[in-house]
C-alpha cells in the first residue's frame, strides 16, 4: 500500500485523445439543456508547450429560447471548426498564453469568401459576426480565460503536481470560476484526498470539493458582489449555493490522467444551474 505519492506531472510525447462529455442544464425562469460530446487531442510540444486540437464536436441543444440556426452562431462555429488547434504557453501554470493567435486571425482572413458564398442576404450579419470575433481573439486573455475558467479544459490542466498526496492529508488547489453573475474572475479552492480504496490497484483516485478562499474571495464578500449586480437591496431576500466536486483517476506509474468527472450545482434567486462534465481517455 502506498501511503504518500507525489504527483509528476505526465509528458506527452506522442499525440494522447480525450473525449469530453458536457451536459447543461438551467431550471428557473428560462429551462433548456444542453449536451455537448467533443474529443481533443493533446500533444506536449516540449517543456510547458502544449498542443491541443478540438474535433468531432456532437452537440444536442434543446433551448426554445436559443435558435442554433441564427447566422451568427452558425458562422462562429464554422470559424472554430476550421481553427481548432492552439499551441499553450504553460510557463506561468496560472496564466496560460494561446501562441498561435495570429496564425488563427491570418487563416480567417484568408478564407472571408466561404463564409459569404450563398448567404448574401446575411452579409451585413456575417462581416460584423466575424470582425467582432477577430477582435475577441486577439483581445488579450479573452480566449485563455474562456478556455481556462471552468471548461473542461480546466479541469484538465489543473495544477495537481508536486504536492505530496496521502490518505490523512488534504490537499488545497486554487481554481478560478467566471460565471458567477460578477464581472470579474473569482478564486475558489478546491481540496483534493486521496481515496483509500485505490491505493491497492494501478490507478490512484483523487476525490475533490470546493471551499471559499476566504483570504481572496470570502462566501459573504462573493453574495454581496452578486447582490449589487442583481441590483438587490441589503434587505431583499437572496438565494445562494455553489457546490463543485467530482473526482480524477491517475495512472500508478506515470501519473497520467485518465479520468476526470466533475459536477458543479449553481443556485441563484430561484435559478438552478448544473454543469456536468466527463472525461475519458481514449485507448489506443
Amino acid at each position: 500500500m502506498i501511503n504518500e505519492v507525489v504527483l509528476k506531472k505526465y509528458f506527452c510525447e506522442k499525440r494522447q485523445d480525450y473525449t469530453v462529455l458536457e451536459i447543461l442544464n438551467l431550471e428557473g425562469a428560462e429551462n433548456f439543456n444542453i449536451v455537448r460530446q467533443s474529443k481533443i487531442g493533446i500533444l506536449d510540444l516540449k517543456k510547458n508547450i502544449v498542443g491541443i486540437e478540438f474535433y468531432n464536436n456532437n452537440n444536442n441543444n434543446n433551448n426554445n429560447n436559443n435558435n442554433i440556426k441564427k447566422i451568427e452562431l452558425q458562422i462562429m462555429k464554422e470559424i472554430f471548426d476550421e481553427n481548432n488547434i492552439y499551441i499553450f504557453d504553460f510557463n506561468d501554470i496560472n496564466n496560460p498564453k494561446i501562441l498561435n493567435k495570429s496564425l488563427i486571425i491570418e487563416n480567417i482572413n484568408k478564407n472571408l469568401f466561404k463564409f459569404f458564398q450563398n448567404r448574401n442576404e446575411f452579409s451585413v450579419q456575417i462581416h460584423l459576426t466575424i470582425y467582432n470575433l477577430k477582435k475577441l481573439i486577439s483581445k488579450k486573455n479573452y480566449l485563455e480565460i474562456l478556455l481556462f475558467t471552468e471548461s473542461p479544459i480546466s479541469f484538465l490542466f489543473l495544477d495537481i503536481y508536486n504536492q505530496k498526496f496521502n490518505y490523512e492529508k488534504k490537499i488545497e488547489i486554487e481554481y478560478l470560476i467566471n460565471t458567477l453573475l460578477i464581472d470579474e474572475i473569482t478564486p475558489l479552492k478546491l481540496i483534493f484526498k486521496i481515496n483509500e480504496k485505490y491505493l491497492d490497484t494501478e490507478n490512484i483516485k483523487l476525490n475533490f470539493k470546493m471551499d471559499y478562499d476566504s483570504n481572496k474571495m470570502s462566501k459573504t464578500l462573493l453574495i454581496s458582489k452578486i447582490r449589487e449586480k442583481l441590483n438587490k437591496k441589503m434587505w431583499e431576500k437572496i438565494t445562494f449555493n455553489l457546490e463543485i466536486f467530482g473526482y480524477y483517476i491517475l495512472d500508478k506509474n506515470n501519473f497520467q490522467i485518465k479520468e476526470i468527472e466533475v459536477i458543479k450545482i449553481l443556485e441563484v434567486d430561484g435559478r438552478k444551474y448544473r454543469e456536468y462534465f466527463k472525461i475519458d481517455l481514449v485507448k489506443k
